[in-house]
């Protein structure tokens, strides 16, 4: 049973993964079709698939910004995230901002293949997940929710990514989104060079100083890990989770930046660096 602290979408519909075209690993289209259902946009989940299943890989793995992209091209705000040392209260201050969190973790803690779920709701005593393959609200206690979701080890997830869904539907005329975006926080990828929207409201944007919620945002366009050279501290009021420190935490906080010396680059003062949000290999470093 939830605490009586509780962070929870009441908006939020449930959506099982389905078959398309032969591929039966598409919870990252039924995770989307959730967020979409949360935000008011009606979707349709095979059309979600057939979008994100453009050059996958042989295994049918999703890059999480993939999602971003297709939101954004929806008309979302969105934002593709790694979570740095305080997990849980990032998700809250994602879902206290009214957006949808997909998270994509392991399957299985003895298992390498990736997932996504989306956040449901969420308090002291743990996390329950809309699982687009077991169910809608899958309770998980937090250590065990970290376990599948901070450790990459091994796996198809490089460890505490998600993806930030907005509730606000931008106006037509924004779209492609890319063309519109002087309104919103936004950063140039060094790698592509095309435009990062950013969340001010999530504390990673650039109207203040960069929330050490967060490790990096990810590149929709090329999925390149972009870092902020500095970040405060976050402000975490009693509301907020407190986090679970379990090995496997600690861990995901020494994996994901793997002894890398980032420099400070032209780019808004965002530093790239080699990592992607899917996995750990396939990536490029910049000096």
């Amino acid at each position: 049973m939830l605490d009586t602290t509780i962070h929870a979408l009441p908006t939020l519909p449930f959506a099982y993964q389905i078959p398309v075209d032969g591929a039966v690993r598409t919870c990252a289209a039924a995770a989307l079709h959730m967020a979409y259902g949360a935000a008011g946009v009606v979707a349709d989940r095979a059309a979600i698939w057939r979008r994100l299943a453009d050059s996958l890989t042989p295994a049918h793995a999703v890059v999480a910004s993939r999602l971003t992209e297709d939101a954004l091209a929806q008309g979302l705000p969105s934002l593709t995230l790694r979570c740095s040392e305080y997990p849980l209260a990032a998700l809250a201050t994602v879902m206290e901002a009214g957006w949808t969190a997909i998270v994509n973790h392991r399957l299985a803690c003895d298992r390498p293949e990736g997932h996504y779920s989306v956040v449901a709701a969420l308090s002291h005593g743990g996390v329950a997940l809309h699982d687009p393959l077991r169910g809608p609200y899958r309770w998980l206690a937090c250590e065990a929710f970290e376990q599948l979701w901070l450790d990459g080890t091994h796996s198809e997830i490089s460890g505490g990514v998600l993806v930030a869904c907005g509730g606000g539907v931008l106006p037509r005329a924004a779209r492609p989104w890319i063309d519109e975006l002087d309104s919103r926080s936004h950063i140039e990828c060094p790698r592509c060079r095309q435009t990062v929207p950013l969340a001010d409201e999530l504390g990673a944007g650039t109207a203040a100083p960069w929330s050490r919620l967060w490790e990096c945002v990810f590149c929709p366009t090329c999925d390149a890990a972009i870092r902020p050279p500095h970040a405060q501290r976050p402000r975490i009021h009693p509301a907020h989770v407190q986090p679970v420190q379990t090995q496997s935490t600690r861990r995901a906080g020494r994996m994901s930046i793997a002894g890398l010396q980032p420099t400070e680059s032209a780019f808004g003062g965002y530093s790239p660096f080699a990592h992607t949000s899917l996995t750990q290999a396939n990536c490029e470093a910049w000096q």
